[in-house]
């Protein structure tokens, strides 16, 4: 079932990527996502902008009102993006400092 899994999402991500707008990208999520899986993506993004940013797992659980656990994850998705995918990891610090400036 694991390597279906990894199929399909991989197919998923193929998808994704051929859609060009942010509009199109959006409706497309929100096609296949439940309303509770897309509050869930902006939350994860936001917990590892924080991390990045070295703010308090404490501070994060309070303000974006999280469980310790996804703040765990969190955190060792961070750690596993430094080390398995430098490249991307070079991208969302980027990004990061980008958003910080435009208070998105």
């Amino acid at each position: 079932m694991i390597f279906m899994t990894n199929i399909i999402l991989r197919q998923l991500i193929l998808a994704f990527q051929e859609i060009r707008s942010i509009s199109d990208k959006e409706i497309f999520l929100k096609t296949i996502l439940s309303y509770q899986e897309i509050d869930q993506i902006p939350k994860r993004l936001e917990i590892l902008k924080r991390l990045y940013l070295g703010q308090p797992q404490d501070k994060i659980l309070k303000e974006l009102h999280v469980s310790k656990e996804t703040i765990s994850r969190g955190s060792n998705v961070f750690k596993l993006l430094q080390e398995e995918s430098p490249r991307w990891w070079n991208i969302f610090k980027t990004r990061v400092r980008s958003w910080n400036r435009e208070k998105i």
